[in-house]
């Protein structure tokens, strides 16, 4: 870990300083931001390089049109803020630092045509490219991949269904051997689950004494850690969920937006629509849920049929998986 921490510290250190040649200084802060994004979680959708140079530049012009209103300052700058962030989201380049983009742009981007368009070129363009490009080069020197395209998910090899082997994982070439039988019982369900079109696959366990959840599998591991662990909300998501043991469905975002903190990573990675399955003991007690992630209108009635089938056939194996959590 320590090892891991110097390098991207050191990738900083090489990237920043000669930023200083374009950038304002109080672009200097979204930049840094951004570095900290392209060299320490370089397999992230938010640090790609169409995030990175299309958000800070999408912020930026959003901002210098903004300024164009005549607006008070605490409102042009909001509304900055906000046309970037609804900008970025439309154009799945979702960046973070691009927030700070706006807010700088519209603090001390200077006046006039001419001069705007060169602080657009020169400095937030040519700023965030520059970036992107010693990424590119310090990754390459220390063999890590960047960036990193979206895998597609190759045809089965037989009875159209992908074995846990055969699913392209976001972060290496292929799917580590599972290392336990619940992990090996999770795999499987999440190649069955791909087959049909699930982009993202996690599984959930409670843990109601401690009321929080954490995660037990995933096939993100950057944007969704199997350490991760949230506190239980106990919202409309709950009681339909856990209370009522009835599974969540959701084919736009605004229908899981008002439940999922996360939303806007989610339509980063290009999902639009998701379902959480309940799994409970005979007893009734639920125990976690699986949750399957696709882009817009995925979970049809046909596929939501296909999918309650899939999980009743491994609930089961769910059931013990999950009891060993």
């Amino acid at each position: 870990m320590v090892t891991q921490t110097l390098l991207w510290g050191l990738g900083c250190l090489a990237g920043l300083p000669d930023l200083g040649l374009l950038a304002h200084p109080l672009l200097m802060a979204p930049l840094g931001a951004s570095a900290v994004l392209i060299y320490a979680v370089p397999t992230s959708a938010l640090a790609q390089p169409w995030s990175v140079v299309v958000g800070n530049t999408l912020a930026a012009i959003l901002a210098l049109m903004t300024l164009q209103l005549g607006l008070p300052p605490m409102a042009t700058m909001g509304l900055a803020v906000f046309a970037s962030l609804t900008a970025m989201a439309w154009a799945r380049c979702l960046h973070p630092p691009g927030g700070a983009v706006a807010l700088a742009t519209v603090l001390a981007a200077p006046l006039g045509l001419q001069a705007a368009l060169i602080w657009l070129a020169l400095t937030v363009f040519a700023g965030s490219a520059l970036l992107v490009g010693f990424g590119v080069a310090f990754h390459h020197v220390f063999g890590r991949p960047y960036p990193v395209l979206p895998a597609l998910l190759p045809p089965p090899k037989s009875g159209g269904t992908l074995s846990a082997k055969e699913i392209p994982h976001p972060d290496r070439p292929t799917m580590l051997p599972p290392k336990s039988q619940a992990q090996a019982t999770y795999a499987a369900l999440h190649a069955d689950c791909a087959a049909f079109g699930t982009r993202l696959f996690t599984v959930t366990v409670m843990d109601d004494p401690g009321q929080l959840t954490h995660r037990a599998y995933t096939s993100h591991p950057v944007e969704y850690p199997v350490s991760g662990t949230k506190p239980i909300t106990r919202d409309g998501w709950y009681d339909q969920c856990i209370t009522a043991r009835q599974t969540f469905v959701a084919n736009t975002t605004p229908e899981f937006a008002r439940y999922f903190f996360d939303h806007a990573l989610i339509t980063s990675l290009g999902l639009g629509s998701c379902i959480n399955v309940p799994i409970f003991a005979p007893e009734g007690q639920v125990l976690g849920t699986v949750n399957l992630l696709a882009e817009e209108h995925h979970f049809t009635p046909h596929k939501l049929a296909a999918y309650a089938a899939l999980i009743t056939r491994n609930s089961a194996a769910l059931f013990q998986a999950m009891s060993r959590a």
